[in-house]
């Protein structure tokens, strides 16, 4: 596909304004599964590797795609023409570049809407294992068994994949939030010891707590 072959180049900006070309030349609606495909282009193609591979090749200056690709990407697919209502993989990329990038309040904001996934995937676990324990009380054996086995498994390991994400993001925002706030206050408040207190305060105190409690 278009995506393959320019993405495998990180060529992520072609990728896209072609995949965005041909939709409305032909009319086509771009199906989430290319979208994904774009997203985990660009996140690969920003990785430490590649962006050390294209500096040794000394082609890093248009090789390595901008911070700001992976979030232009995710605001192309869901504005219009297209309108696609991201799922928890989408999700999953953007806040983890966000993260990357220290943009952790962005990041809370894709975590809030990422969660209902995960709440629901809870329910559609608990579903199964009614069914699958129903079907065991049942006697049921082959291939009925064998679907009914298949679900169930299935939503057990989509739901610990969005509980692992879950985890491993608000564990990378603490870990990474006191540092990165601690280069950022010399920006912001240079020169105003009050001013540092009262934002390490506000975090210390405040957002962090509130955090931990919402996540």
């Amino acid at each position: 596909t278009v995506v393959e072959v320019y993405g495998t180049n990180s060529e992520i900006a072609i990728a896209a304004q072609l995949v965005h070309e041909i939709s409305q030349k032909f009319q086509l609606p771009v199906p989430l599964s290319v979208w994904q495909a774009l997203l985990e282009y660009g996140i690969i193609a920003s990785s430490p590797p590649f962006r050390t591979a294209w500096w040794y090749a000394g082609m890093s200056s248009f090789k390595v795609p901008p911070n700001l690709t992976i979030e232009a990407i995710f605001a192309v697919m869901c504005s219009p023409p297209h309108n696609i209502r991201p799922g928890f993989d989408q999700y999953a990329i953007l806040i983890r570049n966000l993260i990357a990038r220290r943009k952790f309040f962005r990041a809370i904001k894709y975590m809030r809407k990422a969660r209902p996934f995960y709440t629901d995937q809870c329910h559609e676990f608990e579903a199964a294992c009614f069914e699958y324990i129903q079907a065991k009380r049942d006697g049921l054996h082959g291939r009925a068994m064998s679907e009914i086995f298949h679900r169930y498994e299935r939503a057990r390991f989509l739901k610990q994949y969005m509980y692992y994400n879950l985890r491993a993001w608000s564990r990378d925002i603490l870990k990474s939030w006191i540092p990165a706030m601690n280069v950022m206050l010399e920006d912001w408040v240079s020169g105003k010891p009050d001013g540092v207190v009262d934002i390490r305060s506000r975090v210390a105190y405040r957002i962090i707590p509130n955090f931990i409690q919402e996540f």
